[in-house]
């Protein structure tokens, strides 16, 4: 039995997915007619199954999801009778295609007309991590100013953990932005596939610690990264943190909270996301 796993948070399945030394993801679409393949999501994000429910291959594909417990221990594979990890770890070959639900394409095609913008995602799994209103209105206006819309996505949901042992829910709430001219609200409108091709088609892309971070680092796309005091001191300062693994991209400024300024956004527009519009 063909099987591979993604385990973690979607952002952390996301850079999994992307690894260059790896071909789980990218390789399906090579499945033979007669070959099936199993996929087990162990992540708290009820959606993460979206990646791969419209692919071309589907028939083919068999998933189940459990949730991420933290910590995960090995002895939790045989709890759940998971299966020994089939993996190759050929070296990608060809680029990463999400395949978005075909529900997608009005608000797809909708989002063309905002072009070019620039994707805003405001919130994550860890509430903490989530812009301050305030700041998610002054990063809008000042987008606006300097000739680009803004596209915000997201998705409220259920967000149900496994923490030492005790099982809780943490609902998902986005923080939403006011509604004004240039403003393209595509949160809880599109699957995760659909989103990511919202990303792929933006100028630049600011958000907080969030799998939209990750994967805006995956795509090389001009990244504008806010986070709280805590995480960045526990998390972005620490020299070996693999979270924020895409800090030293050129076109990357990463800020905590409290270090924003409208200046620190213009000059990332004008230095970053300009020359990639003009392009």
């Amino acid at each position: 039995m063909k099987y591979i796993e993604y385990k973690g948070g979607l952002g952390d399945i996301i850079r999994h997915i992307y690894d260059e030394n790896s071909d789980t993801y990218e390789g399906l679409i090579r499945l033979a007619p007669h070959e099936r393949i199993t996929i087990g999501f162990i992540c708290a994000n009820p959606g993460v199954k979206e990646l791969v429910l419209w692919h071309p291959k589907r028939s083919q594909i068999d998933i189940f999801s459990i949730e991420y417990q933290d910590p995960w221990l090995a002895e939790q594979r045989i709890v759940h009778g998971l299966p020994e990890i089939w993996s190759p770890y050929n070296v990608r070959r060809g680029p990463i295609f999400f395949y978005p639900n075909p529900a997608d394409h009005p608000t797809l095609v909708n989002v063309l007309r905002f072009r070019p913008y620039i994707v805003i995602a405001a919130s994550a799994s860890v509430d903490n991590r989530n812009f301050p209103v305030e700041i998610t209105e002054r990063v809008v206006s000042v987008a606006i100013r300097h000739g680009y819309s803004i596209v915000t996505v997201g998705r409220n949901y259920e967000n149900w953990n496994s923490w030492g042992g005790r099982r809780f829910m943490n609902p998902h709430q986005e923080v939403r932005v006011a509604a004004r001219d240039g403003v393209f609200d595509t949160i809880d409108r599109l699957s995760f596939p659909g989103t990511a091709r919202i990303v792929e088609m933006a100028s630049g892309v600011v958000c907080c610690n969030s799998a939209i971070m990750h994967l805006s680092w995956c795509m090389k796309k001009p990244t504008f990264a806010l986070t709280s005091k805590d995480n960045w001191n526990g998390e972005y300062l620490q020299p070996n943190c693999g979270i924020f693994w895409g800090r030293a991209f050129p076109t990357t400024r990463c800020f905590p909270f409290y270090e924003y300024t409208d200046e620190g956004l213009v000059e990332w527009i004008e230095k970053s996301v300009r020359p990639q519009t003009l392009r």
